[in-house]
C-alpha cells in the first residue's frame, strides 16, 4: 500500500478519534478544522493525489458513504454539500489542504441556508464570479463516475448529490480555495485550517461516522 510518511491522512488520525473504514480502501474521519460541526473527510487509505486517480470500485463506496452521511444529516434538518480539490503535482503544487485525495462532506444548518437549491445556487454564483475575474475556468458538469477524465488538470468540484458535479479548473493557484468560498457564503469568519482547529468537534464527527458504518 502506498503511504507518505509526512501526510496526516496516511497516519492513524488519533488527534480526531481515528477513522472508520467503509470498504474498498475508503475511510471517513472528522475534519480537524470544521467549517461546521459534522464536517467530515472521505479519503482513500492509499496516497492518491486526487479522486480522479482512485479505482472505480472505491468510487462506488464513496457514493454510498456520501449518501449515508447526507441521509443522516438530512434527518436532522441539515443539507450536505460535497467538494474536492484535485492536486496534480504533490505538496509543492496543490490547492487543497493536503495532497492526499479527500472529499469534504459538509452538513449545513438550515438556519444558515434554507434549502439544498439555495446552497448550490449560492456556491455556483460565487464560483462564476471567480470565472469572471479570471481566477477559475468552468469545465463541465459530470457525474462522480467520470472523475477519471480530470486527471490532467488542476480541478475542483462541488455537488449536493454526486450525480451532478460542477467542475472548475483553478487558473491562479490558491490554497484552500473551496474552503474560502464555502466559508464566506456561510458567514464563517475564517477558513484557514490553522485558525479553526477543534479537536472535540472532529472527534464527535468521527464517532458519528463510526456509528453509521
Amino acid at each position: 500500500m502506498t503511504k507518505d510518511s509526512g501526510c496526516f491522512l496516511c497516519g492513524p488520525l488519533t488527534d480526531r478519534g481515528g477513522f472508520v473504514a467503509v470498504g474498498s480502501g475508503i475511510g471517513v474521519t472528522g475534519d480537524l478544522a470544521p467549517i461546521q460541526n459534522g464536517h467530515a473527510l472521505l479519503f482513500h487509505e492509499e496516497h492518491y493525489l486526487s479522486f480522479s486517480r482512485v479505482p472505480d470500485a472505491s468510487m462506488v463506496v464513496v457514493k454510498e458513504a456520501c449518501h449515508t452521511l447526507s441521509e443522516y444529516w438530512g434527518n436532522r434538518s441539515r443539507t450536505s454539500i460535497f467538494f474536492e480539490h484535485g492536486p496534480l503535482g504533490g505538496s509543492g503544487n496543490f490547492v487543497g489542504c493536503c495532497d492526499h485525495a479527500h472529499i469534504h462532506s459538509l452538513p449545513v444548518s438550515d438556519e444558515l441556508v434554507a434549502s439544498e437549491g439555495e446552497v448550490a445556487h449560492a456556491i455556483s454564483r460565487r464560483l462564476h464570479e471567480e470565472v469572471g475575474k479570471g481566477n477559475v475556468r468552468s469545465v463541465d458538469q459530470i457525474s462522480v463516475d467520470d472523475l477519471s477524465n480530470l486527471k490532467d488538470i488542476e480541478y475542483f468540484w462541488f455537488s449536493v448529490d454526486l450525480n451532478t458535479l460542477l467542475v472548475f479548473e483553478l487558473l491562479k493557484p490558491e490554497r484552500q480555495f473551496m474552503r474560502r468560498i464555502t466559508s464566506q457564503i456561510l458567514g464563517v469568519e475564517t477558513y484557514r485550517t490553522w485558525d479553526m482547529v477543534d479537536f472535540s468537534s472532529a472527534a464527535q464527527t468521527t464517532e458519528i461516522a463510526k456509528s453509521l458504518f
